[in-house]
């Protein structure tokens, strides 16, 4: 049987340090950012897959390093919208 490593806390706790006004107000500043860098300079389709496939990469990384298996996901989801509503 395969323990389960404890959470860290990371940014989790860092997260939950900030107010929900302050990170709402973070976003949408990093949002409008990224729109008006992408017009400025525009990712071509290229750019654009291969990072998508960096992203790919890393996300499978970080879900085998945390044991999450593909049929974890709709649990952990449900799990972390219901811990959001309490």
């Amino acid at each position: 049987m395969k323990t389960r490593r404890p959470a860290r806390a990371g940014a989790g706790c860092f997260h939950s340090s900030i107010p929900p006004f302050l990170t709402f107000s973070i976003l949408r500043n990093l949002i409008a950012e990224t729109k008006a860098d992408q017009e400025r300079n525009p990712m071509s389709e290229r750019q654009m897959l291969k990072e998508t496939g960096r992203l790919t990469r890393y996300g499978a990384e970080r879900a085998k390093a945390l044991g999450i298996k593909p049929r974890d996901i709709g649990r952990l989801v449900h799990e972390r919208r219901n811990a959001r509503k309490a």
